[in-house]
């Protein structure tokens, strides 16, 4: 057992597409602190914002209530670098294969 007692602390999410979006509401829901990080800020970003479509349709449903989408949405940092996983206890890896080989085909 370490130090954290044994406990998930922090999640962290590679890849902010429908799965990792996907995975990171869940946690974040769940009440988990979530890192969620892509190859750019701007496509973290975007799938931060999926998520929040997804709140607004739980909330919409009355699955969540408009507090808790709020207190979910503050849980989910985002960024492009994995220094952003440096506290996580359990990292998700979720991108897809041709983002991961995406720079060494631009590279040719």
């Amino acid at each position: 057992m370490d130090d954290r007692g044994g406990r998930i602390r922090r999640i962290g999410v590679v890849g902010a597409g429908q799965m990792g979006g996907g995975i990171a509401a869940v946690a974040a829901a769940a009440g988990y602190p979530v890192a969620l990080a892509d190859v750019s800020e701007d496509r973290a970003a975007q799938g931060r914002a999926a998520v929040a479509r997804h709140y607004d349709r739980e909330v919409a449903r009355s699955r969540m209530t408009g507090s808790a989408k709020a207190e979910a949405l503050a849980r989910i940092e985002t960024g492009a670098g994995y220094a952003l996983f440096a506290d996580c206890d359990f990292v998700f890896e979720a991108s897809s294969a041709s983002a991961r080989s995406a720079p060494a085909r631009r590279s040719k």
